[in-house]
């Protein structure tokens, strides 16, 4: 079964849904993002974790007049 036929097929099932199971679908679908937006933050779990102590402490020094002198440049 190609993509479009699946998604063809699933459109027609879905418009038979009852309203109370539209809105179990609508939710599910909204725990399906929000699993897979966990998984991308998730996927740079551990991307410091090779930083030296120095290297790390540069970088987190000072983060917040950083970002306000940063956002100072675009406006």
């Amino acid at each position: 079964m190609t993509t479009k036929q699946l998604r063809e097929r699933l459109i027609k099932r879905i418009e038979n849904l009852s309203p109370e199971k539209l809105q179990d679908l609508s939710r599910f679908l909204e725990s399906l993002e929000t699993e897979n937006n966990k998984m991308k933050v998730l996927t740079f779990a551990g991307s410091w974790s090779d930083l030296d102590e120095e290297t790390f402490d540069e970088l987190t020094n000072n983060l917040e007049n950083r970002r306000k002198s940063d956002r100072t440049k675009f406006f």
